[in-house]
């Protein structure tokens, strides 16, 4: 499944648009969070899918603006965006964290290390936390469906779940006993 062709079919099913109103409202609704798309990887994935048909492109003349290539779904990207939201919704996916490589390996760092380490991932990830707490109301305002309400409860939950989690792997690693230096035989 493709996250980028999931989230370009469902901003031009709101609406035909030109690829700097897509990232636009990437930007606007923050979807950066959530979705990880680059501006290169929408460019090339509004040509892959007009060259595909699931999409139609139009040129528009500009006056205060230059030309731009405006992109509208085709009922066959209708069919293909339908099934990319049952596919995102219907399988759980394994989630493949770099924090869950290095806690793999963290009995194998020096205890003041490790224990530093957590704390500022700790410290990064309570700012981001605390701004979600806004969202609600910024999603109401800029009407926002409401969607998005749940997207930003999913995120608030998991960095809930992060941070708690964070502080028993803390409490763990300052109560063991013995923490090994270098290499962890048994």
């Amino acid at each position: 499944m493709s996250k980028v062709d999931l989230v370009l079919l469902g901003l031009l099913s709101e609406c035909p648009r030109h690829g700097y109103d897509v990232l636009q409202q990437i930007e606007k609704r923050e979807m950066k969070h959530w979705i990880g798309v680059s501006t290169p990887g929408i460019y090339k994935g509004l040509a892959r899918l007009e060259a595909k048909k699931v999409l139609r492109a139009r040129q528009e003349a500009g006056d205060s603006h230059p030309d731009r290539t405006v992109y509208e779904i085709t009922a066959l990207g209708r069919d293909y965006f339908q099934r990319l939201v049952a596919a995102a919704l219907a399988e759980p996916q394994p989630v493949y964290l770099p924090v869950l490589w290095g806690v793999g390996f963290a009995h194998l760092v020096e205890r003041k290390t490790l224990l530093a380490e957590l704390a500022a991932r700790r410290e990064r990830l309570l700012p981001l936390r605390e701004s979600l707490d806004d969202e609600p109301a910024l999603h109401a305002e800029r009407g926002f469906p409401f969607t998005a309400d749940f997207i930003t409860e999913y995120y608030r939950e998991l960095l809930d779940m992060e941070l708690a989690w964070l502080e028993r792997l803390e409490q763990r690693v300052r109560r063991t006993r013995n923490w090994p230096e270098g290499a962890f035989t048994r």
